[in-house]
């Protein structure tokens, strides 16, 4: 599954280290990015939030797929190097961190929407989201209808109905 470096050394290798040198990820960055992530992939992923975070809470590099600690990693990668050159680009859009941040965000989307599946999660722990878990019968979630004896004799809508639309009389 996932990669056997550091979460910082994934962070830079999406920014140049002639530019900007990282040697260590601030922790928040590193909750709020894997938050935001792991919260869209949740409906998708169910695991998301539990087995692919090491005993600190941190997005493991064993059990996270590598796809989701890419997504993870440019988020932050974005975030540090809008950081380092916001007041050089003041005037002017910080351009290489908001690509960094779309590249991110359009992995996530794709994961989410099932464009992109994720090749190294057991397909046996979760449910995709385009397969049905459960589907309604007709007399499910209606009410029962009983008669004077207290018997049910039917539901709620499946009374004998005496008219229909497009009917001529």
């Amino acid at each position: 599954m996932g990669s056997a470096y550091t979460l910082t050394e994934q962070v830079q290798e999406w920014i140049d280290s002639t530019k900007l040198n990282i040697t260590t990820v601030d922790p928040i960055l590193v909750e709020t990015a894997q938050t935001m992530v792991f919260s869209r992939l949740v409906r998708v992923y169910p695991m998301a939030a539990t087995a692919w975070v090491d005993g600190g809470g941190v997005i493991s590099q064993t059990n996270a797929p590598a796809l989701v600690q890419k997504a993870v990693s440019l988020l932050i990668a974005s975030w540090v190097y809008g950081r380092a050159y916001a007041e050089v680009t003041a005037e002017d859009e910080n351009k290489y961190a908001l690509r960094l941040e779309s590249m991110a965000e359009d992995i996530v989307a794709a994961i989410e929407s099932g464009i992109i599946t994720l090749i190294d999660v057991d397909p046996t722990t979760y449910t995709p989201a385009d397969e049905i878990d459960f589907m309604p019968g007709p007399t499910d979630g209606a009410a029962p209808i009983y008669n004077a004896l207290g018997e049910q004799v039917g539901y709620q809508g499946s009374e004998d109905v005496k008219f229909r639309m497009a009917t001529r009389f």
